[in-house]
């Protein structure tokens, strides 16, 4: 899954990692894919923490 690839991925740039998370949901919202909000913040934050 998408989100998984981005919560294992190192971050350089933290603006390049918002844009591709912007870019998942908006892919996961096209192809009418529902997730948890929970699910969502989960996995920015747990990304987040390991900056």
């Amino acid at each position: 899954m998408k989100f998984i690839t981005l919560a294992k991925t190192q971050i350089n740039n933290i603006h390049l990692y918002f844009k591709k998370f912007y870019i998942s949901i908006m892919k996961l919202k096209m192809l009418d894919i529902e997730l948890l909000n929970s699910v969502i913040f989960n996995i920015f934050y747990f990304t987040l923490s390991n900056i």
